[in-house]
This record gives structure tokens, sequence and C-alpha cells, in this order.
């Protein structure tokens, strides 16, 4: 497990390991050796061996003069870009110790570019000058090497209002920052390479992003003498007349090892499903207008019968949808998780349901419904998701997912992202997938946290998956059905070495 910080976070580990005892001069020649050995990983592999290093006035400037002198030093060709007069002490004695040759425009012809402008803790548009700096570097057809963060990306928020250095590879120092995983942070970063130097973390709850031997306990070796009971069981309450496939995507919850699974639909297109899903129980719901309608004595039997309750999907928005939820949040035991037109129905009707509840919650919203049940704009969510989604959480006593590249989730006390994905999901159905996953592996666990990022996982890793045979374009919900077996046979696999 790794944690993922705040650009405050960050300032305040850096201020922690110097009071350890630890200079920050240390820090800083620790920093510019990781990216000078990165640096030299990658010339290995390129035909052209000159280094362009663009350093900027600040700490991440003074990593790039460090890097440059341990490059040079090594033999290889350097040459510094002095982007701006270096202002910090740190990057003042860096660039005073850094012999190497100056040049005042970077222009093509380097095999290795490396960018150290300016850190995660820039935020906003950059200047003329520094936009021209960076257009250079991104039209250098050199191999681009970023120094924690590429230019013009936010580190708390991975925005970018302007111009922003594209990176082949970003040196992630210490620990990874949200602006590296999050908005147009993935598309930016290149691969990413976390940077051990020493950094001392205080004593925190940070965000955290499991490893697979994390999530891997939640799929421990079956005991021969078991049953389907053991396993969890999961309903799955939606479809509509406009929307009568989405709840057979619900049927991951089979895929990640419930023991039994129950899909409810409205009487409109009961039949059409017979036999679809030979082995799930279908139990006919009455509807009204082509959506499920209320009813109190089917919905009674669900939650006495049920660990786990999936309601949404294609269910459209409407005040009935609403009642089935209130009900179930008032009635039910185990855990609901709400997705898609149960998410639209609260956020029309009435947030505050969520206030009056005896069950566990998981709310699995993307950016645009989780704007809905805050009552903002999608901006606002892009720039402080982390903020509002914790604030949510701990309001409601809820589990919040929020899905987008990264996925955030919170619960009333701790935070996790998941950076498993493909733009492979950018399709219909991918949130309908996620639901049946989220339900399966919440039956049978208590920590929500663990089981919103085991799933999480595991649908994004199936993507990549299908994504490497299928391209990211002919990847489609039903897809990935086939796939989530495979990828949680993994998961199995570390289990038992575990």
């Amino acid at each position: 497990m790794r944690y993922v910080l705040t650009n405050a976070e960050m300032r305040a580990a850096d201020e922690f390991t110097m009071e350890s005892g630890v200079s920050s001069r240390t820090l800083m020649e620790r920093a510019g050796k990781a990216v000078a050995k990165l640096a030299e990983k990658a010339l290995s592999y390129l035909s052209e061996k000159s280094v362009a290093v663009v350093c900027g006035s600040g700490n991440n400037g003074g990593d790039g003069y460090c890097a440059a002198r341990i490059l040079a030093k090594k033999g290889f060709s350097v040459v510094v870009f002095e982007a701006f007069p270096p202002k910090t002490v740190e990057c003042q004695l860096e660039n005073a110790r850094c012999r190497t040759p100056r040049i005042n425009t970077l222009k093509k012809g380097y095999g290795l570019v490396i960018d150290c402008l300016y850190g995660t803790g820039f935020h906003g548009t950059l200047n003329e000058r520094a936009a021209q700096i960076v257009k250079e570097i991104n039209e250098s057809g050199a191999f681009v090497l970023a120094a924690d963060i590429p230019s013009g990306l936010a580190g708390d928020n991975g925005l970018c209002a302007g111009e922003a250095v594209r990176a082949d590879m970003t040196a992630v120092i210490g620990e990874f920052k949200a602006g590296h995983l999050f908005n147009d942070g993935p598309d930016l970063c290149g691969e990413l390479r976390v940077c051990d130097i020493g950094i001392v973390l205080p004593e925190k709850d940070y965000m955290r992003m499991y490893a697979p031997k994390d999530l891997c306990a939640l799929f421990p070796k079956r005991k021969s003498r078991s049953n389907k009971g053991d396993y969890g069981r999961v309903a799955i309450l939606g479809g509509s007349e406009r929307y009568s496939g989405a709840p057979l995507l619900g049927m991951s919850a089979f895929k990640a090892g419930a023991g039994y699974v129950r899909l409810c639909v409205p009487d409109c297109i009961f039949s059409p499903l017979i036999g679809k899903y030979p082995e799930a129980i279908l139990q006919k719901m009455p509807s009204a207008n082509g959506v499920l309608a209320y009813d109190e004595a089917a919905l009674s039997e669900i939650a006495a019968q049920s660990d786990s309750i999936a309601v949404g999907m294609g269910c459209c928005k409407d005040r009935e949808i609403y009642r089935i939820v209130r009900y179930l949040l008032e009635h039910f035991t185990g855990t609901l998780v709400l997705d898609a037109d149960a998410l639209n129905s609260l956020a029309e009707f009435g947030v505050n349901a969520l206030e009056n509840k005896r069950c566990t919650v998981i709310l699995t919203p993307h950016v645009k419904e989780f704007s809905r049940l805050c009552q903002t704009t999608v901006q606002e969510v892009c720039e402080n998701g982390a903020a509002l989604a914790r604030a949510f959480a701990k309001r409601y006593g809820v589990t919040l997912m929020l899905k987008s590249n990264a996925t955030l989730i919170s619960d009333q006390s701790r935070a996790a992202v998941s950076s498993a994905g493909s733009p492979a999901l950018a399709k219909g159905g991918s949130g309908d997938v996620l639901a049946g996953l989220t339900a399966a592996i919440a039956a049978r666990t208590d920590d929500t946290l663990l089981a919103c990022a085991c799933a999480s996982f595991i649908l994004g890793e199936s993507a990549i998956s299908l994504s490497q045979t299928l391209g990211e374009y002919g990847v489609c919900a039903s897809d990935l059905l086939q796939e989530i077996p495979k990828t949680v046979k993994k998961l199995e696999s570390l289990a038992r070495i575990k």
C-alpha cells in the first residue's frame, strides 16, 4: 500500500523529515540522484544520449541542477536551460555547484529533456515565458522526464488550465500526489515511477492506494464444506422499459464470487429476461409507466433474504425509485449500494433521506451525479473532489465511490484511491458492472472502503486486459463479465501465496 498526499501534507512531511535531522540539502541531493537514475535508465534505451535540463527558480529547479551535475559527472552530454533565476537558497546553492553549460533556448535534437520548471505546488495558469518554454519542451521530440510532476499541472487535483508539459515519465518524489492520478494528470504524467528519498510521514490517516496484495484477502481459499450462503446473498433492483439490459450487467456479482444473486426487474421487461442468466433468481416486480413501482411486501422479502442490495441500474429517475430507496434505507440491515438513477432520484427528491437509515450505504456516483448530490458544479467537483467526498461521506455516514479516470473512495474517516482503469470504460454499462461487483464483495466484508477499492481494481484491471486484445474502442461492458473471473483468479492466487 502506498499513500496519496495533498501539497500541504507533502510540505508537512518534508518539514517533519527535516526536524528529525535530515537537512533540506540532503533531501534535494537525494531527489536529484533519483531523477538522474531514472534519466540514465531512459537514456540506455535512446539512440541520442544528449540531455537538456530545464530548471525553474524553486526547489524543483534545484533538483534539476543536482540531476544535471550528477549526469555530467557520469560522462553524459548535459546542458541546463535556466528558465528563471534561482530564488530559494537551496536552488541557488545547487545552481552554483552545477558547472554544466547553460543555454537560453531549447532546440530540437536532445535525446532527453528533464522538466524541473515547476513542482507540485503549482496552480493556475503559466505565465507567457513559462508557457513558451513548456511549448518548446513538448515540441522538442525528446523523451521527457518530469521531476515530481509535469510543469503546468496542479499537484492537488491534476487540473491543467493551459499549457502543460506532456511527460513520457514522471519521477514521483516520496509519495503520489492527487495531481498524478486525477483529471488531466494521467494523460500528462506518462509512466509514474515512485522515488523513495527517505521522507518520513507524520502520523496521520492519509489517502491510501491499495496494492493487489492488500486486496487479495477478500478472496481467501474456499472451504470444501462451504455452500452458496457462505459467499453472500445479493439482490439487484434495476431495469426499465428504456434500459432493459442494465440489470443483467449487475450479474458481475456472480463473477466476483457471490453465492446467490436475485435479479429483481419490473414486470414490463420480465419475460424477455427469462433464461438470460440461468444462475440468477429472476423476480418480477410491479411497474408503473415502464419503471419499477414501490411494493412494500416485495421489498420486505428482498431485504430479509439479502446481505447486500444494489439499486439504480437502468431504473430511470422517478419518485417511485426514491420511495424504494427510502424504504430500503429505513428497513434493510445489510449493505445497500446506490448507483445511477437511485442517486439521481435522491438528488431530485431529497438527499436527506440518507440521514435516516439502518443499513450500511455505499454510493457510486460519477462526477456529474455527485455534483447533483452536492448541488454544485462539475468544475467544483473536479477541483475539490477529495474534500467534497470526505465531507459528504462524513455528513451522511456513508461510503462514497467517486468515479472518474481514477476512483476516489471515502468513508466517514478514511479515504483511498484506485488508479486502475482504462478509457475503454467510457461506455454505457460500465457503472452497472461496477455496482454488481461492489455488492458482491461488500456482501462478505464489513470493510466497505476495502470492498470498493477491490471492486474498482477488478473492473479497471479487467478493462486494461481486454483493451490489449479488443482495443479501447472495442471493449463493451458485457465483455467485462467474461474477463472479470481472470482478474479475480489473480487475486485468489495472491491470497494463497500470502
